[in-house]
């Protein structure tokens, strides 16, 4: 076989392989979708029918119960592995960290007990109910390849799990915050990311609250895929390849920002028609793998870009 057919076979294999381990997953929802996003709440049913993903309502309290159940000891063990690797420690009190590192354990246990293969978090009840964030949780859960997302958000916790399965690289769940039209460029943050998708990190506070733990990644520079499935039957696409151009480091946007260039592509999408407020870069340009996996879907999405 020659090297161009060998990649259309394993093409072709990701994109059963992906498919199938969607219609074999369990999401949990975790608390509800955050009040102020947009495009945020799915028909369960519905997507089980199309996609097959079988998505479990927990409530938060569970979650609560098993923090308080976790010993400062084993979270310190963590946390010490965890900074080791960081370039600093910025905000983040040992307290601060203690206590994230006590909510990533709860969230496994949660895994375990419900046989969870991706979940998100209304990780805000965390601020309120403990005093910490769950960006810490998050990030070491997408390291140890769990997909897990914030603020409740179902339909880009799905979205990192296509872009996770089809590329096996860790997708970055984020928000533009600011666009240039004339340039099309845009820049994307967020407070949390998996460190193994990074090149190096800081540890800092939650941009919002000022507590807890937020992560400052540095991500590799260069070709980058921006993807986001949405709707209520999770039936709406869009996904564009760009151009990672640099990592910024504002005070004013969540900890982890990056900008993006777009190029040609004319970015209204997300000033007009966009898939809700979340979006997921994964690294690489996948243009054509997702193209081929939209086609290979049992329905006719909608594309909005």
């Amino acid at each position: 076989m020659t090297v161009r057919i060998l990649y259309i076979v394993k093409k072709l294999i990701k994109i059963k392989n992906t498919k199938e381990k969607i219609k074999n997953s369990t999401m949990g929802l975790i608390g509800e979708p955050s009040d102020w996003l947009i495009d945020s709440h799915v028909d369960k049913e519905a997507v089980k029918k199309q996609w097959g993903l079988e998505i479990v309502d927990i409530p938060i309290k569970e979650v609560i119960e098993e923090y308080q159940n976790i010993q400062n000891e084993k979270a310190n063990g963590l946390i010490d592995k965890f900074t080791s690797k960081a370039m600093s420690i910025e905000e983040p009190t040992e307290n601060d960290l203690t206590k994230a590192a006590k909510v990533y354990f709860a969230l496994k246990n949660i895994v375990s007990r419900y046989n969870l293969n991706a979940l998100t978090i209304r990780c805000f009840d965390l601020v309120t109910e403990l005093e910490t964030t769950g960006c810490l949780a998050l990030s070491l859960l997408n390291n140890d390849g769990l997909v897990a997302g914030c603020e409740g958000d179902v339909s880009s916790a799905v979205s990192m799990m296509i872009t996770y399965y089809l590329t096996d690289n860790i997708p970055f769940m984020a928000n533009p915050v600011s666009l240039n039209t004339e340039n099309n460029k845009v820049k994307f943050a967020h407070c949390t990311v998996a460190t193994k998708s990074v090149e190096n990190y800081m540890v800092r506070s939650h941009f919002e609250t000022g507590i807890g733990v937020g992560i400052q990644g540095e991500i590799k520079k260069g070709d980058v895929t921006v993807f986001k499935i949405g709707g209520s039957n999770l039936d709406h696409l869009a996904f564009k390849d760009a151009k990672l151009i640099n990592n910024l480091n504002s005070e004013f946007a969540c900890r982890t920002q990056v900008l993006v260039d777009f190029e040609n592509s004319d970015i209204n999408y997300f000033l007009k028609n966009p898939i809700g407020n979340h979006h997921i870069l994964v690294e690489g340009n996948h243009y054509n793998l997702i193209q081929k996996f939209i086609e290979s879907l049992d329905f006719d999405p909608i594309i909005h870009w």
